[in-house]
């Protein structure tokens, strides 16, 4: 089986006469896996499972300058995690002897938390 599953939430204020607006909204995105392998001879051993996940929280403050000018701060903050043998703690094979060159044996994928911090100024005409 491979899914995956996505939830979202979110909100929006804005003060009166729309000087000021205040926006954050949070995303999850999970995408699991299992696998069950078979075959006749009853030999078929199965894979381990997979889960790549993703969640993000993004605040967002507005301030209208001008009727077409508007100042925006922006905070973000975003985790990754995987658990997938096949993609995690790839491992290089070093020769043992000669040049000390590693062959490479595939993409590995990091686990990561992030911040992201923007300032905008935006100007619409």
């Amino acid at each position: 089986t491979d899914e995956t599953i996505y939830w979202s939430a979110g909100f929006a204020w804005s003060a009166p006469r729309g000087k000021w607006g205040l926006s954050g909204i949070f995303d999850i995105n999970r995408a699991p896996s299992t696998y069950d392998l078979a075959n006749f001879k009853k030999t078929a051993v199965s894979l381990p499972s997979t889960e790549y996940r993703r969640q993000t929280a993004t605040v967002e403050l507005r301030y209208q300058l001008l009727s077409s000018t508007s100042l925006l701060g922006e905070w973000a903050w975003e985790e990754y995690d995987v658990k997938d043998l096949s993609t995690e703690n790839v491992p290089l094979i070093f020769p043992l002897t000669g040049s000390s060159n590693a062959i490479f044996l595939g993409d590995s994928v990091l686990d990561y938390r992030a911040q992201r911090v923007a300032v905008l100024l935006r100007r619409t005409f």
